[in-house]
């Protein structure tokens, strides 16, 4: 008797496994397609792609901006501005849920004249949702002192395509 409840209990204790086993592989399967975070691209075109000023040297008289362009699931920030020669721009994006904070990080100690750039910054696959999205001014001034941040764009959107 010892014996025949023994294999019983091996065999429930196999069939049980197997079951388990069917069942968290079937679960894996069937989560969904994988969801891809959103991906950010940026660029700099002008006297600040460097801090030495490589670009378009003078003031330019260029309104574009700040603003957005949205295009599906798809944000682009963009901003044409004049500013201090041998002031470097680098762009850098936190997205955390549907809140976006986008910074202008300015550095560089700046010479006496004036230049023109170009701020792009692009975020696609967001997924749907109704989102807040800042962008910022931040950096170091031209003595080296940290800059203040400053609110560049502060605005609402909805996103409603995957």
């Amino acid at each position: 008797m010892e014996k025949n409840l023994f294999m019983f209990f091996s065999a429930w204790f196999v069939a049980m496994t197997l079951l388990y086993v069917m069942m968290v592989s079937d679960l894996k399967k069937n989560t969904g397609p994988e969801i891809s975070k959103p991906g950010f691209s940026h660029y700099v075109r002008g006297c600040a792609e460097s801090e030495n000023g490589l670009g378009n040297r003078g003031p330019q008289d260029d309104d574009r901006g700040p603003g957005l362009l949205l295009s599906g699931n798809q944000l682009v920030y963009y901003r044409a501005v004049n500013h201090l020669c041998c002031r470097k721009a680098d762009v850098r994006s936190e997205i955390s849920g549907f809140q976006i904070d986008i910074y202008e990080v300015w550095n560089g100690q700046g010479c006496r004249c004036t230049c023109f750039s170009e701020i792009e910054a692009g975020i696609d696959r967001l997924p749907p949702g109704r989102y807040t999205i800042n962008v910022y001014e931040t950096g170091t001034k031209t003595d080296g002192d940290p800059m203040e941040k400053t609110t560049v764009l502060t605005k609402e959107f909805f996103i409603t395509v995957k």
